[in-house]
């Protein structure tokens, strides 16, 4: 059964290549089989469904009555193709009528490991299947990022962010440049944040948002209604309870407020 279907499969992508996919009779192939994974969001259903034989997942989206529609987002299909060992290497995300569609991102994503380097590089096309733009992450020895690089279809650089990790101040620092390289400015002034957590993997305790120059930079940052440069939580004895005060460059309090963790 599993290897009449594979080959059903086979037949419906492959002529794919018209540049019409046929997803009724790709669901109606796969909804006899039992989906890995079903999920229910504003009143949509994402079905998905595993075909070993080619290490790819098929995840439709259908209502409630059963019937292939486009979500809120415009599709209805997505398939991802995994390596040997589970990563995804592409996915190709369509929608109701079987073309190629993508509604903030190109359609169709090729994702390369580069093992030795710790690198993972992510390639977009357009449903003419042109190259559209890459983006490179880059990994530290445990798995953390430490690096973004964005590329023009050209595979000129457009944007780059580091992040160093201070790990005795359970901290990291976030910089962001532009195509030369040169650390950038967002609207307030912004080019560095420093961020430190209460442990290893803990929750924020502290944010300082700096300029090209290692100052601080007095903004609204992502509050419209407050104007600070930092904020730095305390936790008050031994308890679960902590302050988190908001500060000016020049040390000025502007809010505080008490907030409990689990213990």
């Amino acid at each position: 059964m599993r290897t009449l279907q594979f080959l059903i499969l086979s037949f419906i992508i492959s002529n794919h290549s018209n540049g019409q996919l046929n997803i009724d009779s790709l669901y109606g192939t796969m909804k006899n089989t039992i989906p890995t994974e079903n999920i229910e969001i504003s009143g949509f259903k994402k079905l998905t469904f595993y075909n070993e034989l080619e290490n790819t997942s098929y995840q439709f989206t259908v209502d409630k009555k059963g019937t292939i529609a486009n979500n809120d987002w415009g599709s209805c299909l997505i398939i991802t193709k995994m390596d040997s060992i589970g990563r995804p290497i592409e996915k190709r995300t369509f929608e109701k009528g079987g073309k190629l569609f993508g509604a903030d991102s190109p359609p169709i994503i090729k994702i390369k490991y580069i093992d030795l380097e710790r690198i993972e590089q992510t390639d977009f096309y357009n449903s003419n299947l042109s190259f559209v733009e890459r983006i490179e992450m880059y990994y530290d020895s445990i798995g953390r990022e430490i690096a973004l690089i964005g590329y023009d279809k050209n595979l000129k650089i457009t944007t780059k962010q580091t992040t160093e990790f201070i790990d005795t101040e359970n901290a990291r620092i976030k910089k962001f440049y532009n195509s030369k390289l040169q650390l950038i400015e967002n609207d307030c002034g912004v080019s560095i944040w420093y961020v430190r957590t209460n442990q290893p993997n803990g929750f924020e305790v502290e944010r300082r948002y700096l300029d090209k120059h290692s100052n601080l930079v007095d903004c609204t940052h992502e509050d419209p209604e407050l104007i600070f440069a930092y904020n730095v939580a305390k936790q008050i004895e031994n308890r679960n309870e902590w302050k988190m005060t908001y500060y000016t460059k020049k040390g000025e309090i502007v809010r505080e407020f008490i907030f409990k963790t689990e213990e």
